[in-house]
């Protein structure tokens, strides 16, 4: 099945190579980068911690890049999800504590750490939330919720990389079925931005559209709700044991 894989790189390849072991034709189609804010590294290597959170492995390779301070790494790290989890341990943090697949599923495992007694953070020494300029706020609102001490760094920012509609389109089919990936909503309202016309609906007939948690789906219209399904779980194995499961069904 062709399936047109719309997260950022370094993920899009990885997630392609995965793909085509499935037996799948993926076609690497990234609608954003991400982009590092220059000066902000040096926070997070000098802002009063008692322990960190993270909901995107993104943040953590450009903090790696501007150089993360030896004495960080023995601070306990809060991440979302497995594959977040896994980038922090192979940045060298020994104490990595994984909360589900989205940040107020991580926020409950905080709260929780917190109200046990293995998390005690205060004003001077607070959450460091090391975060992307644009990201949804579930995370900060159930933290805030509880009024427990948080100070954010945004590390990186979101860039949009543009294509033509024709471009687009030239990887749909009106006969064959086409499946779309969605890691994110940022990716989702991006896409359906630039394939908005009547044409474009109609390549997309055949096509259906897979996306990784319910937040990401509520970003696409709801004129294709019979086309959408969303994994059981927001991991990637699942949104690809998903894809396989149509793929078999076609």
């Amino acid at each position: 099945m062709r399936v047109l894989v719309t997260r950022p790189e370094p993920g899009a390849g990885k997630t392609a190579d995965l793909l085509r072991r499935r037996g799948h034709d993926p076609v690497v189609l990234p609608l954003s980068r991400t982009v590092a804010l220059s000066d902000n590294g040096h926070d997070l290597n000098t802002t009063p911690a008692s322990a960190l959170a993270v909901t995107s492995a993104a943040a953590l390779r450009h903090w790696r890049a501007c150089g993360i301070d030896s004495a960080r790494l023995a601070l306990p790290v809060y991440a979302v999800g497995e594959a977040t989890g896994e980038a922090a341990r192979d940045a060298g943090f020994r104490d990595v504590r994984i909360g589900g697949g989205t940040g107020s599923d991580l926020a409950e495992t905080i709260i929780g750490d917190r109200v046990a007694g293995r998390l005690a953070p205060t004003r001077d020494h607070p959450l460091l939330y090391v975060a992307g300029r644009v990201r949804l706020g579930g995370f900060e609102a159930a933290i805030s919720a509880v009024e427990l001490p948080l100070e954010v760094v945004e590390i990186y920012d979101i860039e949009e990389i543009s294509y033509s509609t024709d471009f687009v389109l030239r990887h749909f089919s009106t006969e064959d079925a086409v499946a779309v990936l969605f890691y994110s909503r940022n990716a989702a309202a991006l896409f359906f931005r630039l394939l908005s016309d009547a044409n474009a609906r109609k390549c997309m007939k055949n096509s259906v559209f897979l996306c990784i948690g319910d937040q990401v789906a509520a970003a696409l219209p709801k004129r294709l709700a019979s086309q959408i399904r969303i994994a059981a779980a927001p991991r990637e194995d699942d949104l690809l044991s998903l894809l396989d499961g149509v793929s078999q069904s076609r």
